[in-house]
């Protein structure tokens, strides 16, 4: 849990301390969107804090991958590679829509090609994690996977129109899953607590957490479509991960709610 902990604590302060730097360049080099009659915040504010969460998520990742604790993880890379390289057209993807308000059917085939990359990296839903329904077509598998990916950046994207409110509805849902995963992770082994969702989960609760400050009401910075697509990555992406381990556990067949989160997000983005 240490472990865990410190990558929590890097990552909060990686944020925190980024998010006005990156505010400062929003103002002086991003054009100035005006305030439309829909928004809240009464001046122009730049939305370039989803780049500080995306580097306190790249940061977090990279000192896990000097951790012993983490080493298991980092045995089979592919799947993290996969997160680094999809977090990476996110950036892009939400930097450009900042500078030129890209078409939505553009922001589509971007989102599309993030859970692409996702899949080739070798997450799958192949099964959902209670009963026995499991998804025998490889087409179909890839199909529900970048539908549950696509489906829960816009989930993310849906609620971030409050000052605080998509960062902290993120850090609570991130916190909440996190605690899962590694409860999960003792049932899995007795010897090695690290989990990859647990992972994602921690360096995605400091990223959030030290965005926070800096967007509650009057908000002097927004995060974006940058923010708002890395968040929800990282939450479909936790939850197709520990899919895996719940399916493999028949002590939480009837007791993993969270393991659909991708599912029940959208409807409570919703609701809500």
């Amino acid at each position: 849990m240490r472990s865990y902990l410190l990558l929590i604590g890097i990552t909060f302060m990686t944020s925190y301390l980024l998010t006005p730097v990156l505010r400062v360049l929003g103002v002086r080099f991003m054009p100035q969107l005006p305030v439309r009659d829909r928004d809240f915040h009464h001046k122009p504010t730049p939305k370039l804090g989803g780049v500080a969460i995306v580097g306190a998520l790249y940061l977090g990742i990279s000192v896990a991958q000097q951790m012993s604790f983490f080493s298991g993880i980092f045995r089979s890379p592919e799947p993290i590679q996969g997160v680094l390289i999809a977090l990476a057209i996110i950036l892009v993807m939400g930097v450009l829509d900042d500078l030129i308000d890209l078409r939505w059917w553009a922001k589509l085939i971007g989102q599309v090609a993030v859970g692409l990359v996702i899949v080739q990296h070798g997450i799958l839903l192949k099964a959902l994690p209670v009963g026995s329904l499991h998804i025998d077509s490889p087409a179909l598998q890839v199909f529900v996977t970048v539908l549950v990916i696509v489906g829960t950046m816009n989930a993310i994207n849906f609620v971030d129109g409050l000052d605080g409110l998509a960062a902290g509805i993120s850090a609570i849902g991130a916190a909440t899953f996190f605690v899962y995963s590694y409860l999960l992770a003792t049932r899995v082994s007795a010897e090695d607590y690290a989990n990859f969702s647990a992972l994602l989960c921690a360096v995605l609760l400091g990223a959030t957490l030290g965005f926070l400050p800096h967007n509650f009401q009057p908000a002097s910075i927004f995060m974006g479509e940058t923010g708002v697509l890395a968040i929800g990555l990282l939450f479909a992406v936790a939850t197709l991960a520990v899919t895996g381990d719940v399916l493999g556990q028949d002590a939480f067949r009837f007791r993993n709610v969270p393991a659909f989160m991708p599912v029940i997000l959208p409807v409570a983005v919703i609701v809500l």
